[in-house]
């Protein structure tokens, strides 16, 4: 999420004068590459390093640059690279390999003015004075022989305190490093149409050239592989495969899984081989060559594989950097999210009987669609968010699955027509998302003079604890529904600001990880990233917010620590350490040996609340009461409470669950003897989950989570969340030690939704307290009862595909339509054992992180939305996210109205909340202006009846809605106007009816005229009742209106007439002068000639 207007930028206008191709990154360096050379920025600060400006000779020679790429690198070992390249291509098909080098053993300290005068070369004086002082030169020995080389911190850190810029300056600070920038080698790829890739971790070169029909129908598609560091070729000829049908629109090539996808288009003029691979008998193949467009996956390493993805035309792909997940482009300016799922056709070729042995393997997905004029996309290297770049200059940034989480295009049209330069960065040319996630890069050009490139900083959320976090805060969301900041300390700074997402995140490597987490009563924090620790004093103190120190750890063990994860447990701090495998012997090492463990760490971090005291409290490896591995790494971990329990479910490399019981101040019974443990962790069970691996990618869960003790959910990267149900009737959870001997339960494994972003839990106090589970998939919250979900959920059994099967489905269908009608004529509910049915919210531009529930504040979503403020002068637009919250107690009361059916379950059950009345209203308007069947308005108008207020409710309603809604209204409650008048005049509530009549003769004067048959009798008598009943049909014969006077005299009958002297009377008895007044000045209006007004008077002066 967008943290505000940009940072800081820098004008290029001046140093660049060609047309700017991209903006590409190289860890701590950014490329800007243009039609005749290449620029080198410094990433953090955007000062400009390197350059280099191709000859007009080579431009002549070699043509103008127009496509640059760089090659995609996860090996963990390059975190400080020295040399990179990027490789360009011209348009004459010429490839230009520059080379980037790094000199880490040198820095750039020369400050220049803005007119290039030389401030500054070196460091200044009073820094190098200091640091050669004597002092400095034995404070730097001590801490040498104490600590080594690694970087030293204080026990208790106090980061707003000026004795901390020392700290600052040493733990936080970044290097600027000379840069050199040259052409290291030129190379001619081909003629003709061509496009070229890189090979991910390697040194190979992938140059496509498209068939050209111009030469001969003969020349086909063909693959060239170049290994750049002998530049020796291989040729592959892709018309002379036996599956390849036909010649390619588009190529492209998925580099972060290594793969290519080609659209084929008609049918191959080739070779006789490739037509005697078909089989004749087979219609598959027959339908296969119809179709005009043909999506196929195929990797260079096996080309007699090949997937059938679909049979769409593609203009461009950009592929996901974690999952199978692309955006698809196409010329009607869709943009398109598809996922590879397994379900397409699939095949090997088999040339010793020239047959395609197909089978099902992977399909393309469609999952959402945006109607975008787009320019240019690119993913995050997270694989969470992407940016998007239209054809005007608009851009955006949108979640995984589809929520928009900034519109610059929504922006520019809540401001004015200013013209201000601090808004040049909502219109871009050129857009770049972070590999530290961290910020977003724009390149802005107003005219060709001025180019800025902007610096914009982004909000990063962490799930499920919702920990709100960028390069310089915690931040975190109150109860009051507001934001409170902590500053992160100098050296996580640092390493956040230099962390690269784009090596992913794997369960069997070493990778180091930013992990942030809250004490269980929401009182502390602990951040780690690495070898490094911190935790901090309470934050809070009853309502004050307090200003936190810091504990920093100190490892006093030989062998690094790698800290991935950690909870709170109590006061107590578990965190789980990766270190490497010890092999006793090498030959023990086999190639699928996963080369690092996991092991459980728990410090006792109880007396870091009182550090604000001044106690002396240091944390070291002193403080681990509990340490324990699994001989396994761990690909998920998370706590989970249960009936005041709590538990660790870990889910391991090598299959398994893993459940672990948590115990505080637990005595226990070992030899006949009491023992006293402040923590108790036992192992509960564990579930061995083998054979589930061709069914779910174990090795992709992102979340996971534990329910009623038997029960688990798995949430991919790739959306999909799975239950995994036991089939037992009672717990499994062991109750003795013989039970842990017995023979598993049976589960079953259950696919129930596919595109999820994260999941939560929630408890609600009604009547009783249910738990519900909310889930966001990108454009909704989906709340489900956790009960209903464990048992509704079921796998889906597919009918067979038999005559008997098809006719027994059209036979259930007929059932079920019949019975639906039949309930909604008297008035019944659907019922709900045929499917599972959630809660739906939409989200709205809300990025939801809570559910809020009580009966004062009734039940409300609470997120994160953007905020715009402008102001008149310049530079005064200001940008920030704020939290914002949403009321969803109608969408649960929505739901039992229409899917539960007593009705008065559902009035005790919600009666309790302060807004349950108003939720009400909200109902009724919205049922009441939308085309919706009637049963659920009558339903709801039934439950309003069972409120002591329900006559409130309804007028409340009929004030906002528009006239043509009302006999909408009177139809479901089965009244006339006059009938809900008399209704009222009951009550003996004069606000009441002052109100309605208020709105009653609004309702006369926008045209309704009723029969003035209904007599002077009170609604009281029956007789008149049947009158009004029979003059109700009379009411479609109405007269035109009396022109701009309003409504004629004879159009307030007698009966409203006695009405409206009643209600004058009760005004009269309760004193609502003010309210009279009003009304004669309305009834002056309805009737101009004045003789009613006279007789209102003369009716008071009787009274």
């Amino acid at each position: 999420m967008i943290n505000g207007c940009p940072r800081y930028s820098i004008d290029i206008g001046k140093d660049i004068d060609d047309q700017i191709l991209d903006i590409i990154q190289l860890r701590q360096l950014l490329a800007l590459v243009t039609t005749k050379g290449v620029y080198i920025y410094n990433l953090y600060n955007l000062l400009p390093l390197a350059s280099h400006v191709r000859s007009p000779l080579s431009i002549e020679e070699n043509g103008l640059n127009i496509v640059v790429k760089t090659r995609f690198i996860t090996e963990l070992s390059l975190k400080r690279q020295s040399v990179y390249n990027l490789f360009i291509q011209t348009n004459q098909n010429f490839l230009l390999i520059y080379q980037i080098k790094i000199d880490y053993s040198q820095s750039v300290y020369e400050v220049l003015t803005r007119d290039n005068g030389l401030m500054q070369l070196g460091l200044p004086l009073s820094v190098a004075a200091q640091k050669s002082s004597l002092f400095n030169m034995i404070r730097s020995a001590t801490k040498a022989i104490i600590n080594g080389t690694e970087e030293v911190s204080p026990n208790l850190e106090n980061i707003e305190s000026f004795q901390n810029d020392t700290n600052d300056d040493d733990l936080g600070g970044y290097e600027v490093n000379p840069v050199q920038l040259s052409i290291f080698k030129l190379l001619k790829i081909g003629s003709g149409k061509q496009e070229f890739w890189l090979k991910p971790n390697s040194h190979e070169l992938y140059v496509f050239t498209y068939a050209s029909t111009e030469i001969s129908q003969e020349n086909q598609d063909s693959l060239q592989v170049v290994d750049l560091t002998t530049f020796e070729s291989k040729l592959i000829e892709l018309g002379k495969l036996l599956w390849y049908k036909g010649n390619a629109e588009n190529m492209f090539y998925n580099k972060f899984f290594d793969y290519f996808v080609v659209q084929l288009r008609g049918q191959s003029q080739g070779t006789e081989a490739a037509a005697a691979a078909v089989d004749s008998n087979d219609d598959d193949d027959d339908d296969d060559d119809d179709d005009e467009y043909k999506v196929v996956q195929f990797k260079v390493s096996d080309l007699e594989t090949y997937n059938i993805l679909g049979k769409q035309r593609l203009d461009s792909m950009v592929f996901n950097p974690r999952i199978d997940f692309f955006y698809a482009l196409s010329k009607e300016t869709d943009l398109n999210l598809y996922k590879i799922d397994k379900g397409g056709v699939s095949g090997r070729v088999h040339r010793n009987n020239n047959h395609n042995n197909h089978n099902f393997s992977s399909k393309m997905i469609l999952i959402r669609s945006f109607h975008i004029d787009t320019k240019h996309l690119q993913w995050s290297k997270c694989g969470n968010y992407i940016v998007v770049l239209d054809k005007q200059g608009y851009w955006k940034v949108i979640s995984k699955f589809g929520n928009t989480l900034f519109d610059t295009n929504e922006i520019i049209s809540e401001l004015d027509d200013n013209k201000d330069e601090s808004r040049d960065f909502l219109c871009a040319k050129r857009v770049l998302y972070a590999d530290d996630g961290n910020g977003i890069y724009v390149l802005s050009i107003r005219e060709e003079s001025q180019k800025k490139l902007y610096y914009i900083p982004l909000l990063n959320i962490t799930k499920p604890n919702d920990i709100i976090y960028d390069q310089s805060y915690i931040t975190l969301v109150d109860e009051y529904r507001n934001l409170i900041k902590f500053p992160i300390l100098s050296k996580f700074k640092k390493l956040i600001q230099q962390r690269s997402l784009a090596v992913p995140i794997l369960s069997y490597a070493n990778t180091e990880q930013l992990s942030l987490s809250k004490s269980e009563n929401n009182n502390q924090l602990a951040m780690s990233y690495g070898e490094h620790l911190a935790v901090s004093t309470p934050f809070k103190t009853s309502e004050y917010i307090n200003h936190i120190l810091w504990f920093n750890f100190k490892n006093l063990h030989v062998e690094p620590m790698n800290i991935i994860h950690q909870v709170w447990f109590k006061d107590y701090l578990i965190v789980v350490n990766r270190r490497e495998r010890h092999f006793l012997d090498e030959n023990d090492i086999k190639e699928e040996d996963n080369h690092f463990i996991d092991e459980l760490i728990v410090f006792d971090t109880s007396r870091t609340k009182y550090g604000m005291s001044g106690e002396d409290v240091t944390i070291n490896s002193e403080n681990v009461l509990w340490k324990y591995d699994f001989k396994t790494t761990f690909i998920d971990f998370q706590m989970v409470k249960d009936d005041a329990e709590s538990h660790l479910v870990i889910l391991t490399y090598d299959y398994k669950i893993v459940v672990l019981d948590l115990f505080n101040d637990k005595m226990v019974e070992v030899d006949s003897q009491s023992k006293y443990y402040k923590i108790f962790i036992s192992i509960n069970r564990t579930i061995h989950l083998q054979s589930l691996q061709d069914k779910i990618n174990l090795k992709d869960v992102i979340q996971s989570s534990m329910i009623h003790k038997r029960h688990f959910l798995f949430l991919l990267n790739s959306g999909e969340l799975y239950l995994l149900k036991n089939l037992g009737r009672q717990s499994s959870f062991v109750g003795k030690p013989i039970d842990a001997i017995k023979p598993s339960n049976m589960y079953d494994l259950i696919r129930f939704n596919t595109m999820i972003e994260f999941f939560k839990f929630k408890q609600i106090q009604f009547l009783e307290l249910i738990q519900y589970i909310y889930m966001f998939d990108g454009q909704q919250t989906l709340i489900y009862d956790v009960d209903e979900l464990v048992d509704k959920a079921h796998s889906n059994i597919h009918k067979q595909n038999g005559k008997e099967g098809k006719e027994e489905e059209e036979e259930e269908e007929e059932e079920e339509e019949e019975e639906n009608k039949r309930r909604e004529e008297e008035g019944e509910l659907e019922d709900l054992d045929f499917s599972l049915l959630p809660v739906v919210i939409e989200s709205e531009g809300l990025q939801p992180i809570d559910i809020e529930a009580s009966s004062e504040r009734s039940i409300n979503l609470i997120g994160l939305e953007k905020f715009v403020l402008n102001g008149h002068s310049p530079h005064s637009l200001v940008l920030k996210q704020k939290v914002a919250h949403k009321l969803i107690l109608n969408n649960f009361i929505e739901f039992d109205l229409v899917h539960r059916g007593d009705l008065q379950s559902t009035y005790d059950k919600y009666k309790s909340f302060k807004n349950f009345q108003f939720c009400l209203e909200l109902l009724l308007f919205k049922h009441l202006t939308d085309d919706l069947l009637s049963l659920p308005l009558k339903r709801l108008c039934q439950l309003i009846e069972f409120s002591d207020n329900a006559e409130s409710i309804y007028i409340n309603c009929l004030r906002k809605i528009e006239i043509g809604y009302w006999g909408k209204f009177f139809d479901v409650i089965n009244a006339s106007p006059e009938k809900f008048m008399n209704r009222l005049i009951k009550l003996d509530d004069v606000e009441l009816c002052y109100n309605y009549l208020i709105v009653y003769l609004n309702y006369k004067k926008e045209g309704e005229v009723y029969s003035e048959a209904y007599g002077e009798a009170s609604g009281d008598n029956e007789d008149n009742d049947e009158k009004i009943e029979a003059d109700e049909k009379l009411q479609a014969d109405r007269t035109e209106r009396s022109g701009a006077e309003g409504l004629a005299s004879d159009q307030l009958n007698r009966y409203d007439k006695k009405i409206i002297l009643e209600i004058v009377k009760m005004l009269e008895k309760a004193g609502k002068w003010d309210w009279c007044f009003d009304l004669c000045r309305f009834l002056k209006i309805l009737e101009p000639s004045g003789q009613f007004l006279k007789q209102v008077k003369s009716h008071l002066n009787g009274y």
